[in-house]
């Protein structure tokens, strides 16, 4: 459920609705206000807010896209390792019902850890990859949400 929160940015007083609580809201504030100061500092004369407003917007773009790209070279680098680990979980398996009728009780017992073991990595892996997907989606709509229209109260 949405609730209003108020927050400063910029000397102004805004009211932002949010699903999340308040101290998200407020370290979001916090973050925007910071670029809009950065971007004034140091300035003989200082733009019009509406200028700045623009900057801070293709700064926090720039990072949201360096992120993106980031976050996409992770993801891959996590389905290449997790097709190498089924691969071997594969060739694994496929040795274990190829494996001669008198094999040791102790050495089948250790290829069973083994296969359970990297069938867990590989769950492992795919819950951390899901929950990655989850929270780039909820940055993204996020972002887009607030870059539609940083005047108005979000929907």
């Amino acid at each position: 459920m949405k609730r209003s929160f108020q927050v400063e940015i910029a000397g102004q007083l805004l009211s932002i609705r949010s699903d999340e609580g308040p101290e998200y809201v407020q370290r979001l504030a916090d973050y925007v206000d910071a670029q809009l100061r950065s971007l004034t500092q140091g300035r003989r004369s200082t733009p019009s807010m509406q200028r700045v407003a623009l900057l801070v917007a293709i700064s926090l773009a720039d990072e949201l896209f360096r992120e993106r790209d980031l976050h996409r070279r992770f993801r891959a680098r996590v389905a290449d390792k997790l097709d190498t680990l089924r691969q071997a979980l594969d060739a694994h398996e496929a040795h274990l019902v190829t494996a001669p009728a008198d094999l040791p009780t102790e050495l089948a017992s250790t290829e069973r850890a083994s296969t359970e073991r990297a069938s867990t990595e590989r769950a492992s892996t795919e819950r951390a990859s899901t929950e990655l997907a989850a929270t780039e989606m909820a940055a993204t709509e996020m972002a887009a949400t607030e870059m539609a229209d940083p005047d108005a109260d979000p929907p």
